[in-house]
């Protein structure tokens, strides 16, 4: 899962205001239903599909948490909240150690407790350096770049 539920369970902890945004498969409504919908308070608000207004709470959140507890080839989510200036702190899964620059673009975690910490820090993360990771690593040239090197690499394989 994208970790919602351990998010959640963090903001209620630690007692922070939660926006929780995006859209619940028909195939999540029961996880929803038991694990977030009983948490959903003034505090810890969903907002469902935001289309347009998710650039503008990305630019005004103080963090992002992604604590996935799967390995996500590419987390396009952190990208999008980084690109606003907005710091991460994800779990040191799959893509998002590439992705986070670790202490200066938000916090590379291991756990719970470590999320925890991270979030008594998140203030310590410039803005300025999130978007400059963007823009020096993930703009739409970087991204082509990088395909066109894979392809030729593919391309310039001996045949057998």
């Amino acid at each position: 899962t994208k970790g919602v539920h351990l998010v959640v369970k963090l903001a209620k902890k630690v007692g922070f205001k939660l926006l929780l945004a995006g859209i619940i498969d028909t195939v999540d409504q029961d996880f929803f239903d038991k694990e977030i919908k009983p948490y959903l308070s003034n505090d810890i608000q969903y907002l469902d599909n935001l289309g347009e207004q998710k650039k503008e709470l990305l630019k005004n959140a103080r963090g992002l948490l992604h604590l996935t507890t799967t390995s996500e080839a590419f987390g396009l989510t952190l990208i999008e909240a980084m690109a606003c200036g907005t710091p991460v702190i994800g779990m040191n899964r799959g893509s998002i150690p590439e992705v986070i620059e670790d202490k200066k673009t938000g916090f590379v975690i291991n756990n719970i407790e470590e999320a925890e910490e991270a979030i008594k820090k998140i203030d310590s993360i410039k803005r300025i350096d999130c978007r400059q990771r963007v823009e020096n690593n993930f703009s739409l040239e970087k991204m082509l770049d990088g395909y066109e090197k894979v392809y030729q690499d593919i391309l310039s394989l001996p045949r057998e």
